[in-house]
C-alpha cells in the first residue's frame, strides 16, 4: 500500500484537491500501482500527517510503513516548521 502526503502553505480550493486527486490517481494507474490516494488539510505539518495515519486504511488494510521526505533546509526554515518535522519522526 502506498500513501502521500502533500504539504501547503495556505488551504486550497475543492477544485485543486480534486485536481490533485486526479493526478495522482493518473500517476498511479500510469506505473501499474495498487494504492490509495487520501487528501486531508489541516494547521501544519505534524497534525497532517497524524491525520492521514489515521484516516487511512478499509477495513484490516492498514498501512505499514510511512514515508517521509528528508528535510534539506534546515538552517532556513522557522523552528516551529522544524519541530513539527522531529515530533512527526517520534
Amino acid at each position: 500500500m502506498f500513501f502521500a502526503l502533500f504539504s501547503f502553505q495556505s488551504p486550497i480550493s475543492n477544485r485543486a484537491q480534486n485536481v490533485i486527486l486526479q493526478d495522482s490517481h493518473l500517476w498511479l494507474m500510469k506505473r501499474n500501482v495498487k494504492a490509495f490516494v487520501n487528501l486531508v488539510q489541516e494547521a501544519n505539518f505534524f497534525q497532517g500527517v497524524r491525520s492521514l495515519i489515521q484516516a487511512t486504511g478499509i477495513g484490516k488494510l492498514r498501512p505499514n510503513i510511512v514515508m517521509l521526505g528528508f528535510k534539506n533546509n534546515w538552517t532556513n526554515v522557522e523552528q516551529d516548521e522544524l519541530l513539527d518535522y522531529f515530533k512527526t519522526i517520534q
